[in-house]
């Protein structure tokens, strides 16, 4: 049987993982963890460890379909997966992991998606509204566009319109594979409306894994947008304004975030760091409140943070 060894112990290498690329191998990986969401759901015989306690439905799992011997098993191969192919490519195994995983996540949805677009599916149309007009008509909307105009292109009136959101909203309300809602937001982005959209558009088409070296906005520019609309809201003021300080809509917004969440998983360890260094500095700026702030300190801050606040 073979084998591999993680921090001084040897384990049998689960079924499955021999020969495969680096992104095979990967997506492998994505494909049991999203089993293991799933196991909850399963109806499983019950099983026992060696002390004669109840296995979670996730174990459960992990023997009976994956070959692990135990939960420890798998997160030992976890970890011995990510230095494997760190030792072979020369990237961090942090980045590497969310890298990779990202690559994998994005292929698992784009499968769900495409398998849930049939009759019966959770992405059927709607009174023959597919799910990419309905996202893509309302993106047109938000960024200013003609409702009225825009829902005759579709060949269709207000009250059907109605009804058709009606379903797609409940839809996604009780979807808990999130495969609508994934739909939803690169339908909506592909719709590239608004300054920042061919962005969110490129975002989209390239993925975790493609060129998002062109910014719409620098990483400390985000992550000061991001604490100004945390002030805000601790400040019972209107997040509209933090955007418009920032010089972009709403729907500006929407894209410059499509964009980062696929650029961070690129390089994680790097984005977390600078997240730490500019959360700090603006937080300082916009008197953010923590919940680990001491009440006094909060307190004889008040007055001082006045002049920093939106």
């Amino acid at each position: 049987m073979t084998t591999f060894s993680y921090d001084g112990d040897v384990y049998p290498m689960p079924k499955g993982f021999e020969g495969l690329s680096m992104e095979d191998w990967y997506m492998k990986m994505a494909t049991i963890r999203d089993r293991l969401t799933k196991a909850d759901e399963l109806d499983l015989e019950p099983m026992q460890d060696e002390d004669g306690d109840d296995l979670d439905a996730a174990e459960i799992v992990l023997i009976k379909e994956f070959g692990f011997k135990n939960g420890g098993h798998w997160e030992n191969f976890r970890n011995w997966t990510n230095q494997k192919w760190s030792q072979e490519t020369g990237e961090s195994p942090t980045n590497l992991e969310f890298r990779m995983g990202g690559i994998a996540r994005e292929k698992i949805m784009g499968a769900a998606i495409q398998q849930q677009s049939g009759a019966g599916g959770l992405l059927e149309p709607v009174e023959g509204i597919t799910m990419d007009q309905w996202a893509q008509t309302n993106a047109k909307i938000f960024g200013g566009g003609d409702m009225n105009q825009l829902i005759a292109a579709l060949g269709i009136d207000k009250p059907k319109w109605d009804r058709v959101s009606a379903e797609w909203n409940d839809r996604m309300s009780k979807d808990t594979t999130f495969t609508i809602t994934t739909a939803y937001g690169n339908a909506f982005a592909s719709a590239g409306q608004g300054a920042m959209g061919a962005h969110a558009q490129n975002a989209v088409t390239q993925g975790v894994g493609g060129d998002l070296s062109e910014e719409p906005m620098s990483y400390e520019r985000y992550t000061e947008l991001m604490v100004a609309q945390q002030a805000a809201d601790q400040q019972g003021k209107d997040v509209n304004d933090v955007f418009a300080q920032f010089g972009i809509s709403v729907m500006d917004f929407s894209n410059i975030s499509m964009f980062w969440s696929k650029k961070m998983q690129q390089n994680a360890e790097h984005y977390w760091e600078l997240d730490n260094e500019y959360r700090k500095k603006y937080e300082a700026k916009y008197g953010i409140v923590n919940d680990s702030d001491d009440d006094d300190d909060e307190d004889s801050d008040d007055d001082d943070d006045d002049d920093m606040k939106l």
